[in-house]
């Protein structure tokens, strides 16, 4: 990842960050403000974070092990998670294969991130319009290793949900159906222009 005009900062807690370098610049990708972590210290097939009001754009960085190769897909929720959004633009790829949809719906695999099912599963997924109340989307990079169909793979998704009505103000991290995440970290951090 490449932020321009900034410098990687670590701050009391040991929480990375990126503040903007002193000197001039300017316009660069805004200031890296952390949110939250969210630490998974047992096996879970989902997780829930919660997107604060005040930024436009926000990026997770998430580091998990899947003793049972999970997936890694992402849904919106615009009612704090009593529902999920289900229609969506799609496109992802892995290994010089992709697949995309224009009129995807399906409750389960909304939003795929990670494709191809991996013990070790590590990228991060940039949330783009979150302020908005319609065209909010997301595009990640990951990697895995130890896979399901690629003993490693690079990743790259993209989505939007064409049924969005409100403000994104939560998301969620599926492993998929019967699959969990055994153990790791999700980061959120917020964006703030300059």
């Amino acid at each position: 990842m490449c932020i321009r005009d900034s410098v990687l900062t670590v701050d009391s807690n040991g929480e990375a960050g990126f503040a903007a370098a002193s000197g001039g610049g300017g316009g660069g990708d805004g200031d890296y403000v952390h949110i939250s972590t969210a630490d998974i210290t047992s096996a879970t097939a989902t997780v829930e974070v919660t997107l604060p009001t005040g930024y436009d754009r926000f990026e997770f960085m998430f580091d998990f092990y899947s003793s049972g190769q999970a997936y890694v897909y992402l849904q919106f929720s615009e009612d704090d998670g009593s529902n999920y959004l289900l229609n969506a633009y799609r496109v992802y790829g892995q290994n010089n294969s992709y697949g995309s949809s224009l009129t995807w719906t399906n409750t389960t695999y909304n939003g795929p991130v990670m494709v191809d099912r991996t013990k070790y599963l590590t990228g991060s997924i940039k949330i783009f319009r979150a302020s908005e109340t319609s065209d909010t989307r997301f595009i990640s990079f990951s990697s895995g290793f130890d896979g399901g169909a690629y003993t490693a793979s690079i990743q790259s998704a993209s989505g939007m949900s064409t049924a969005q009505t409100a403000r994104i103000n939560k998301v969620k991290f599926l492993a998929s159906v019967g699959r969990t995440f055994d153990s790791g970290k999700i980061v959120l951090y917020g964006i703030k222009d300059s």
